[in-house]
């Protein structure tokens, strides 16, 4: 992403699970800040102070806070005019972990914290600078990707690209004002089905997180039918690392719309956290996440997502799912106006550049995305 005039470039996560674009500016003088790009509103002649204070506090107990301003911002080659956004001066730590500067969500206005904005998916479609309100998402796997990890997927702002994806796309409404959540009809592990409550069978799906976190009855249930799991009270539940190489057992499937959409068990192994044969599952319950015990919905992060083709449609306030095709090229692109189907402007994609903004469970889970997804 670049912002102001002349461009100042930055490394952002697109965020489903937010609405807020912040990054760094350069009255952040902590040593987390130091470690980023910051913002320099003196070097834009675009610049316009709006004041404002705003704070966003995150589930891994960071915090990032400062005032907000406007500017001209550029994302694969769409430009926005008079974007407001966050100058975060203070910033405890929320995205430095990974090296991405900050983050630019792709929710609904009415999920915002930083104030009574527009998003900038809200902006590009008010300036007509996208065929389609839509973003539809592709994320690789990094077991399909060279040692750099470079190929992390895409983003394509306003279409979608039927290369990446098998037919039908099956759209499920949007049930709530504020979130991107969804009904879930039906989950199964293998051939059993697991019993959803009226609340767990609600699902926000999140490119923010990198996990999916049940309720706790779910996550018991689910990791029960795994033969040999086991849980610790301190880091949650483990699972045999033999699981990342065998179909025993069959996949987790969520049927939406009447379809089913998999994620095979060997996605859930983290590989790297492995100790005595066990390593940590990727599945996990809200109760590990400290003050979000009560939670009783599910939320889907890019264990989910990098196993389908995702497509958020603003207008309809709908998502849509269909069947990935396994090989595409990083990057980030767009149907800009007047450019339907030309993907022009294509940017490469870091898969390293990835945080957790909303779901960090605690040290042992705070890897980098596109080490273990």
């Amino acid at each position: 992403m670049e912002i102001g005039s002349p461009p100042q470039e930055f490394s952002v996560v697109f965020d489903t699970g937010s609405s807020d674009l912040w990054i760094p500016s350069t009255s952040c003088q902590t040593l987390t800040c130091m470690t980023l790009r910051r913002f320099n509103p003196s070097r834009s002649s675009t610049f316009h102070q709006d004041g404002r204070a705003w704070s966003i506090n995150y589930a891994d107990d960071s915090k990032v806070s400062g005032v907000l301003a406007k500017d001209n911002i550029k994302v694969a080659g769409i430009t926005i005019n008079d974007q407001t956004f966050g100058m975060a001066s203070v910033n405890s730590g929320s995205t430095a972990a990974t090296g991405v500067d900050g983050i630019m969500g792709l929710g609904f206005n009415s999920n915002s914290e930083i104030g009574d904005v527009n998003t900038p998916i809200t902006n590009m479609i008010l300036q007509n600078q996208i065929d389609q309100p839509i973003v539809s998402v592709w994320l690789n796997k990094a077991a399909d990707q060279d040692t750099e990890l470079s190929n992390g997927g895409q983003f394509i702002f306003g279409g979608v690209d039927p290369s990446l994806y098998i037919e039908p796309i099956t759209y499920v409404p949007v049930t709530s004002a504020k979130e991107w959540q969804i009904t879930i009809d039906q989950i199964f592990i293998g051939y059993k089905e697991l019993s959803l409550s009226s609340a767990a069978s609600s699902a926000i799906i999140d490119t923010g997180s990198s996990y999916i976190l049940f309720p706790d009855y779910l996550a018991t249930a689910f990791h029960r039918a795994i033969p040999n799991s086991q849980y610790d009270h301190k880091l949650g539940w483990w699972v045999p690392c033999a699981l990342a190489n065998s179909r025993s057992v069959g996949d987790l499937t969520f049927v939406l719309g009447g379809k089913k959409f998999s994620v095979p068990l060997s996605d859930i192994v983290i590989l790297k956290s492995a100790f005595n044969n066990y390593c940590l599952s990727a599945i996990d319950s809200w109760q590990e996440l400290a003050g979000h015990g009560s939670q009783s919905g599910i939320l889907l992060g890019d264990l989910f997502i990098k196993n389908q083709y995702v497509v958020y449609d603003y207008e309809k306030e709908q998502i849509g799912f269909a069947e990935k095709v396994d090989a595409a090229p990083g990057g980030i692109r767009l149907n800009a106006k007047n450019t339907a189907g030309s993907g022009l402007d294509s940017v490469r994609a870091s898969s390293r550049n990835y945080h957790v903004p909303t779901m960090i469970l605690g040290a042992a889970l705070s890897f980098l995305f596109g080490d273990f997804l």
